[in-house]
């Protein structure tokens, strides 16, 4: 597995590292190979959005503790699902939720009633 960041952002890969915030060499949280697979399943921005749902699931473990050693991610994650909504915003991705609304009648649609007397009319 390789880890590579060209700072040019020459290729597809570059650009996504880039806008997920991926670029040191010494530590990055997704693997070339990877990343390259997100963009040939979609569009280089669909990429960036599952590269970040990917680092925020990794980012989701539990904290650890070990004497005087804690590690936390939950900075690190809540850093990321700010980056997401970001990216979402910047690419007009939506979150896959809609909303729809329709109009429903009180009333039977065969009936003349348009409003809440239920009394018995003398004439009918």
């Amino acid at each position: 597995m390789t880890q590579s960041f060209d700072s040019s952002i020459a290729s597809d890969k570059d650009w996504v590292r880039f806008h997920i915030a991926d670029t040191n060499t010494e530590g990055m949280y997704l693997d070339d190979e990877t990343i390259n697979y997100f963009i040939n399943d979609s569009s280089k921005q669909q990429a960036v959005i599952t590269c970040i749902n990917h680092i925020i699931a990794q980012l989701s473990s539990p904290d650890t503790k070990l004497d005087w050693l804690t590690v936390s991610y939950e900075k690190a994650r809540v850093g990321y699902e700010k980056l997401l909504a970001r990216k979402k915003k910047e690419f007009g991705i939506s979150s896959g939720v809609s909303m729809s609304s329709s109009f429903a009648s009180r009333f039977r649609a065969d009936s003349n009633q348009t409003d809440g007397d239920y009394s018995l009319d003398a004439d009918t």
